[in-house]
């Protein structure tokens, strides 16, 4: 019970179009969220239920903040990857094609904006595809 508190699940589902997603269950160590809303906590006070919400949450949030740092850290030194980082494809000879030639024509057309370059590049594909 104690290691689930303290650790971050990374689950991959598949949803209807096939497409990975990915959903993030994060634990708080409930030991700092007690720590947190006892340091809180005025003994001499008497507090309100409005009151006593306010000050759990503000300790489940600081607890969090110093859970979320912790992972950070320590996914940066061990070097993890997630399970359901998705690896690009290789661009495609269209892609390869527009991404020269958009260089060519800016330096051609270098006040022309993107969207009309794109359509140049575009034009340009089509007359090579038909020859």
């Amino acid at each position: 019970m104690e290691s689930e508190l303290n650790t971050e699940v990374d689950l991959c589902e598949t949803d209807t179009d096939n497409k990975k997603t990915e959903k993030s269950i994060k634990y708080v160590d409930a030991g700092k969220v007690l720590e947190y809303f006892t340091s809180s906590l005025d003994i001499s006070n008497n507090y309100t239920l409005d009151e006593y919400k306010k000050m759990i949450t503000s300790a489940y949030k600081d607890a969090m903040k110093k859970t979320n740092k912790a992972n950070k850290k320590s996914r940066a030194n061990s070097g993890d990857v997630k399970k359901c980082d998705i690896v690009k494809r290789e661009p495609t000879k269209y892609n390869i094609f527009v991404k020269e030639t958009i260089l060519h024509l800016k330096t051609e057309n270098p006040d022309k904006p993107y969207k009309d370059l794109m359509k140049m590049a575009a034009d340009k594909w089509n007359e090579n595809k038909t020859k």
